[in-house]
């Protein structure tokens, strides 16, 4: 789980994204009862968020792109993701 955690830190700090705490789990969906915005990129996470009251949003790609129209939402780029989180809250 340490590596994981360390990956993590590194893809967050190289694209300058902050947080508060990072809770790395096999299973995300743990975390889904005290979220109100989940950012992922496996539909299937964003489904489950969904369900559970969060607002979904990921980042698209070739793999998840027949999900695009699902009851969340997948950008091109971070950029786009911020923007709908701040437009949609």
């Amino acid at each position: 789980m340490l590596e994981t955690t360390q990956q993590t830190e590194r893809w967050l700090a190289r694209h300058r994204l902050p947080y508060d705490e990072l809770h790395i789990s096999h299973d995300k969906t743990v975390l889904f009862p005290d979220a109100d915005i989940v950012v992922d990129d496996l539909p299937r996470t964003l489904e489950k968020a969904v369900e559970s009251g969060a607002l979904g949003a990921g980042l698209l790609f070739p793999w998840n792109r027949a999900y695009v129209g699902n009851n969340f939402k997948l950008f091109q780029n971070l950029n786009e993701v911020l923007d709908y989180i701040l437009t949609s809250s």
